[in-house]
């Protein structure tokens, strides 16, 4: 009996709930506040103007405090650098015609030839008249040219480039 009771007051007290909450009103009330800006009268009146062509203020321009430098025409005509060609061992610098690295060792004279034995770069061997580095001998510098082998003062005239060198030996 006392679960009938407890029962009853249970479906009793759940009938009263959905009474009342199904008898509420579903009016909603929004609180919320949407702030649109009114026109002016001025603001409506405003048109935009084109304006044309831009002018800057003139002013004197500031004269710049740079060094102007040489153009690649005014370097390479100044002098050689470099190689001409990256492969080759030789150098193409009139500076190293008379390096360290290139030496008479001796001069063989025939009836018809003159020799010089030099050595130039951990290589050495025999010269001729005119032959030329890196063309006819790898035993010189590129372009230099043995201009002459003079027995008597035992030396040799090299040349490059209208400049003349004389290689002697080296004690």
């Amino acid at each position: 009996m006392r679960k009938t009771i407890y029962l009853i007051s249970r479906i009793t007290t759940l009938t009263l709930l959905l009474a009342l909450t199904g008898c509420t009103s579903k009016e909603k009330v929004d609180n919320f506040k949407i702030d649109i800006p009114q026109r002016s009268n001025q603001a409506k009146a405003l048109k935009v103007k084109s304006i044309g062509k831009i002018t800057t203020p003139t002013e004197t321009p500031k004269k710049n405090q740079f060094l102007k430098l040489e153009t690649s025409t005014d370097l390479q005509s100044s002098g050689t650098f470099g190689k001409s060609d990256p492969f080759s061992e030789y150098s193409d610098s009139s500076s190293g015609i008379l390096s360290p690295s290139l030496k008479l060792k001796g001069i063989i004279a025939t009836e018809k030839k003159k020799f010089a034995l030099v050595e130039y770069r951990k290589r050495s061997g025999s010269l001729e008249e005119g032959q030329i580095g890196g063309k006819t001998t790898q035993l010189l510098p590129m372009g230099v040219k043995v201009k002459r082998i003079d027995v008597a003062n035992q030396n040799v005239t090299l040349s490059l480039k209208g400049k003349q060198y004389q290689l002697s030996y080296s004690y």
